[in-house]
């Protein structure tokens, strides 16, 4: 056997084979109460498996799968004898004065009888121990107790108290704040007075008799030291559990006591799966296993783990400690088979990711400030119609992951048309390729039924709406007729049971001559991009106006289409009132069916290098048959800043020709201003429209 100081912790290691545990108890019995909930919850947990001590220690030795008391051979069962060991070496310094309890006191040899396991205490306490020349009086049970044959005395001075002598108490003795680390001379048994408790303050929550009872137990350890072989253990005073193995590494290399962890506050125990163990600390438990290691799981990381099941869930157990990520921020911590990521504000509840999908982030740049998506904001889900896909939403995009088409993220602008029209369920299905610049400014992106391309601006190149409205009703099976509408954003078509699809042309698409004659009669009034149009912003004093023009029109279930009628309107932001600003709405068709229009808008705070804040969102109703104008009024919050009014929805219901419609991925803004403080002091107060006009959105 050996014996090693690692700083101030004292090892205890040798070269036995089998390991060794030690129990202590008196008279062979022992209170334990194990707590098994899990988690690092310092207000509802007291020191648990305590064993008192106040007689011998029983070392139990466990080799293979068989177990045997430490005991000395006996060839007479009926006559049990006593065995004395042999003094071990005093483990403190060598100026440590000799003391009255010595070895043969801290560790008497046990003998079986016939019928039970008994403890045989020295017939004469301490008598192997040479006297010290003055003998401090100490306070034991054998001292207060008379001797049978002495008689009471008269009592002494010393139990009677005078006024001028006082009680003849011992004064308190004032305590030191607490310093971690072993105690210096641990007292095998508690002597009042004597104890470390009551010369050092226990810091919280731990009682006077948690810190007494660790120090007698780190007595008990050092004289009973060989029995920790080939495994080293610790007491970190004043916690009564000792710690050991690989998660006592781990936990020394994190500081111990001094670490944010914190004092052990149970044993260590086994998980359900028989592999691997745990060990609750103040702050949370370190979790171990033979491959993955020794780490800690704590605060948002243990919440999201446990909420899957700890260790027994997918993602099995911790591979790594947290880990800071690269932009000093949020932080991740790795498990066996998936990874949590955290960040306070866009992921402050944690959230898993894994698999194909985490190994595509890992390609796109991750969370770091240059990746593509940044931080994940949700758990992987199951998606699709039978649960066959999965995908994780991030701060700018989703990632869907797909088994006969791998794992692709989409982002914006391609993310607006996909989401528009149901994702991996509308008419596009699942994404098969990344998104890539394309020949027209804009953005192309490969799906499992159709591909989705976006020009840069809402100013579109020419397309046959009808065409594009026919073969998107095929590919959506939408075999019962259709409604549609052609905006410059793209095609919405809306079945006779309600389906919506939202389709943006295919490159093909644009600049071609409808593949269907133009029905020359009066039914049919629109079909290519000419008539289909956003204005470029008008400026007027405080107003800002934009006019849009719209194809619409039905089939049936033939596939013929039945009519066609352009629709315009001009939507206009008025900046007249600081505190009561205004959009308006006025129809420019002359002559159109009474109908009921509604546009959905949004006031939006332009916040350079983030996203876009929203102020407010209304939706102003215009209905009847003639072009008076609607209004709707919001408020500009009275702080500086640069705002925009942005036009996100419209419906359109004409109840003469039965049609209904609400216009997918039509999105403009209506010029951007800016705006002082407000004072209340007059004109200086109203909001300017920048100049020249930016209405980008």
């Amino acid at each position: 056997m050996r014996l090693r100081f690692i700083g101030k912790r004292l090892r205890f290691e040798a070269a036995m084979a089998p390991p060794l545990t030690l129990y202590h108890s008196k008279d062979s019995r022992c209170q334990m109460d194990l707590h098994t909930q899990r988690g690092s919850f310092m207000s509802r947990h007291r020191w648990l498996g305590r064993c008192v001590v106040a007689g011998t220690a029983v070392v139990m030795i466990a080799a293979g799968e068989s177990a045997a008391l430490a005991q000395p051979t006996t060839t007479s069962p009926a006559a049990p004898t006593t065995t004395t060991l042999s003094t071990a070496p005093d483990l403190a310094p060598t100026d440590r004065p000799v003391e009255t309890s010595a070895d043969p006191c801290l560790a008497p040899t046990t003998t079986p009888s016939s019928t039970a396991t008994a403890t045989t205490p020295p017939s004469v306490p301490c008598a192997t121990t040479p006297p010290a020349p003055e003998p401090v009086p100490t306070i034991s049970a054998t001292a207060a107790a008379p001797q049978p044959a002495q008689a009471p005395a008269v009592p002494t001075e010393v139990s009677t108290q005078t006024p001028e002598s006082g009680p003849t108490e011992v004064p308190p003795i004032s305590k030191v704040p607490y310093a971690s680390g072993p105690t210096e001379n641990p007292n095998a048994t508690i002597v009042p007075g004597q104890m470390r408790s009551d010369r050092q303050e226990i810091p919280e929550p731990f009682t006077k008799a948690d810190a007494d009872l660790a120090e007698t137990l780190e007595a008990q350890a050092q004289a009973s030291r060989s029995a920790f072989a080939p495994m080293a253990c610790q007491y970190f005073w004043p916690s009564p559990h000792i710690v050991c193995g690989a998660i006592l590494d781990k936990y020394l290399s994190l500081g111990a006591e001094n670490s944010f962890l914190k004092h052990p506050i149970n044993v260590e125990l086994s998980n359900p799966d028989g592999i691997g163990s745990r060990q609750e600390f103040l702050v949370g438990p370190i979790y171990a296993h033979p491959t993955a290691g020794a780490h800690p799981v704590v605060n948002s990381f243990m919440t999201k783990w446990g909420s899957f099941g700890w260790e027994a869930s997918f993602l099995g157990y911790p591979t790594t400690d947290e880990i800071v990520n690269s932009d000093g921020i949020g932080r991740r911590q790795h498990f066996q088979n998936a990874d949590i990521y955290w960040h306070p504000v866009a992921s402050p509840g944690a959230n898993v990711i894994g698999g194909a999908i985490r190994d595509k982030w890992a390609l796109t740049g991750g969370e770091g400030p240059g990746g593509l998506l940044g931080y994940p904001i949700t758990d992987e889900i199951w998606v699709g119609a039978s649960s066959e896909g999965r995908m994780n939403r991030f701060e700018r995009g989703v990632l869907y992951w797909h088994p006969n088409h791998g794992a692709w993220p989409v982002t914006s602008p391609v993310l607006d048309e996909w989401s528009t029209a149901g994702y991996e369920q509308s008419v596009y299905g699942y994404p098969v390729s990344d998104a890539s610049p394309n020949d027209i400014g804009g953005t192309f992106q490969a799906f499992e039924h159709r591909d989705i391309e976006t020009p840069r601006s809402p100013v579109r190149s020419a397309y046959s709406c009808i065409d594009v409205a026919l073969s998107t009703a095929q590919d959506s099976g939408l075999t019962s007729g259709f409604q549609f509408g052609c905006t410059p954003f793209g095609v919405t078509v809306t079945g006779a049971g309600g389906q919506n699809v939202f389709v943006v042309p295919d490159s093909e698409e644009f600049n071609q001559a409808p593949s269907i004659p133009r029905l020359n009669n009066s039914t049919i009034e629109c079909d290519t991009m000419e008539p289909t149009n956003i204005s470029a912003p008008s400026l007027n004093g405080p107003r800002v106006s934009k006019h849009v023009d719209l194809c619409i029109g039905a089939a049936s279930s033939s596939g013929q289409v039945e009519w066609s009628k352009e629709f315009a309107f001009q939507v206009t932001n008025i900046l007249d009132n600081r505190t009561n600003q205004r959009v308006e709405t006025r129809v420019t068709t002359l002559g159109f069916p009474s109908r009921t229009f509604a546009l959905t808008y949004r006031v939006r705070q332009d916040i350079s290098r983030a996203g876009d804040r929203t102020v407010t969102e209304k939706t102003l109703v215009n209905s009847g048959t003639d072009t008076n104008p609607a209004y709707s009024t919001y408020n500009t919050p009275l702080s500086e800043g640069k705002y925009f009014v942005e036009v996100i929805n419209l419906g359109l219901e004409i109840p003469s020709l039965g049609y209904d419609q609400t216009f997918g991925g039509l999105r403009f803004a209506i010029g951007r201003y800016t705006c002082s403080e407000y004072s209340g002091s007059g004109p200086g107060d109203l909001c300017q429209w920048t100049n020249p006009i930016d209405d980008h959105t």
